[in-house]
């Protein structure tokens, strides 16, 4: 079986998300034997609808994170090979516990740069990319300058970011609150806007990922 890539296995949870969302939608009309747009305020009154929508937010944001993470480590063992280590990766490999004796170690072995894939994919295994100022740092290290700006620009969507990073709000106030209000109360949820901000998630992921490809097949 072929090794599972950063895009493909951000595609199967992305999509395991987004069916979540519309699941709830599709359950809403079956229960009440109606067909359509679903009306916000009634999705809201029954606590079961929401909660699989905001199930749904929880699946696509870590997607969208596990792929920076998954990509990035993909793309260190092919750059060392083909130009050398970058300040940035010899910093980036030194944080993941490639020092000077770990680094003498790699000439006595036989597949050294598996062993680099493996110190990368164990580093990144606790690390989060929910923040675009924190993807820009890491894709720096692999020469991509301003990186979610570009994808962005790339787009064509100004508001790109700010809806991705809309969502990821939701979902840290998922995880961390309950999605609670002030009083205490759930939060209203518009599974049809969460949707829209989905497909920005998917939109980004996507114009991120030729990005890249374009960064790797330069010679």
């Amino acid at each position: 079986m072929a090794q599972q890539t950063a895009i493909t296995r951000f595609v199967q949870v992305y999509y395991r998300g987004q069916n979540m969302v519309q699941t709830s939608l599709d359950f809403y009309n079956a229960l009440n034997k109606t067909s359509g747009i679903v009306p916000v305020d009634k999705f809201n009154q029954n606590n079961f609808y929401p909660e699989v929508c905001r199930g749904g937010i929880v699946t696509v944001v870590a997607a969208f994170d596990a792929y920076f993470t998954f990509r990035f480590s993909e793309c260190v063992v092919p750059l060392l090979k083909k130009e050398g280590p970058s300040d940035g990766l010899v910093k980036l490999l030194s944080d993941a516990g490639m020092d000077l004796h770990a680094a003498l170690g790699l000439l006595h072995m036989a597949r050294p740069y598996r062993r680099i894939r493996s110190l990368v994919e164990s580093h990144f295994s606790e690390y989060t990319t929910q923040k675009f100022t924190v993807i820009d740092e890491l894709y720096l290290a692999l020469g991509l300058k301003n990186f979610t700006d570009n994808v962005q620009k790339k787009s064509k969507r100004k508001t790109l970011k700010s809806s991705v990073q809309h969502l990821i709000r939701r979902r840290h106030a998922i995880v961390h609150s309950g999605d609670i209000d002030r009083h205490g109360k759930a939060r209203m949820i518009d599974p049809y806007q969460i949707l829209k901000k989905m497909d920005d998630a998917k939109k980004f992921v996507d114009n991120a990922e030729l990005i890249v490809n374009s960064r790797m097949k330069k010679k």
